[in-house]
């Protein structure tokens, strides 16, 4: 018995540290982390890479959901979506370089021995 309580102690410890870490600082990481895992997983936030109007169209649908953000709060909201989970943010060089265009370059005498 007392062993289940230190796993789930454990367990939920580890993803209390690994949300707060999915939400960068910022002006607005509370409100955004409290807001948006009220209803989601803290990735669904933070896989998403989006321009400002495409998170401002999203924050729009949440509102309408009935996310928790004022009309005063929306401006610093968006603010931080947007520099946090915009287009530039976020995956691995990896990623990033398996994305890119390959380009073909000309065989050279190092390519071909003889």
């Amino acid at each position: 018995m007392l062993r289940g309580h230190l796993l789930f102690l454990i367990f939920a410890l580890t993803s209390a540290a690994f949300c707060a870490e999915d939400f960068p600082p910022g002006q607005m990481q509370e409100k955004v982390k409290t807001t948006c895992t009220t209803c989601h997983a803290a990735t669904q936030v933070t896989k998403q890479h989006k321009t400002k109007t495409e998170w401002s169209k999203v924050l729009d649908k949440m509102i309408g959901y009935g996310a928790d953000v004022s009309d005063t709060e929306r401006p610093a909201v968006l603010k931080y979506l947007a520099s946090n989970f915009g287009p530039t943010k976020g995956g691995s060089k990896a990623a990033k370089a398996a994305d890119a265009p390959k380009t073909e370059t000309a065989p050279t005498s190092e390519d071909n021995p003889k």
